[in-house]
């Protein structure tokens, strides 16, 4: 999330402080999965399911907890525990969710992306998702050639910003 983000400059740039470095020193990279779509409905459910299992495990609680997401987590996990599996997977939040992803048209996926990048993230990992239901290949391909044009037009602006 974004402000995971801030955190984690914030523990690079001590780090780097204690190393004699700055962060300037450091590239700082965000992973991301990635579905294009006009509907984010398509893509909930498979967001969802994948972050559950994020959310019931203790080290990544931590880290979510510090995004306030804190309640949500121990409330997916008492349902999950008390073998409530469906309310459990419900009660994984869309903002949670989609804070931690790329899902939307083109122009809302470059928007985010400007977000991070503004945000100090200087490089991004995107991992595509097809949508479910698609072909693979063919969906796979068009979120990196979506992409790709949304980088290109970008690149202009990018180099006169430098």
């Amino acid at each position: 999330s974004l402000d995971y983000l801030a955190h984690a400059r914030e523990r690079l740039a001590a780090g780097a402080a204690r190393a004699g470095r700055s962060l300037a020193d450091i590239e700082v990279i965000v992973f991301f999965r990635c579905s294009i779509v006009t509907d984010y409905a398509v893509v909930r459910d498979r967001y969802q399911r994948e972050l559950l299992t994020y959310v019931l495990a203790p080290v990544y609680q931590k880290m979510f907890a510090r995004d306030g997401f804190g309640p949500m987590c121990t409330e997916v996990e008492r349902l999950w525990k008390a073998g409530e599996r469906d309310s459990a997977l419900a009660a994984v939040t869309d903002t949670f969710t989609r804070g931690r992803l790329l899902a939307g048209t083109t122009t809302e996926i470059g928007a985010s992306l400007d977000r991070y990048f503004e945000a100090g993230m200087d490089s991004a990992i995107i991992m595509p998702i097809p949508t479910p239901g698609d072909d693979y290949a063919e969906a796979w391909t068009g979120i990196v050639r979506d992409l790709g044009a949304w980088i290109s037009a970008r690149a202009p602006l990018a180099e006169a910003a430098r």
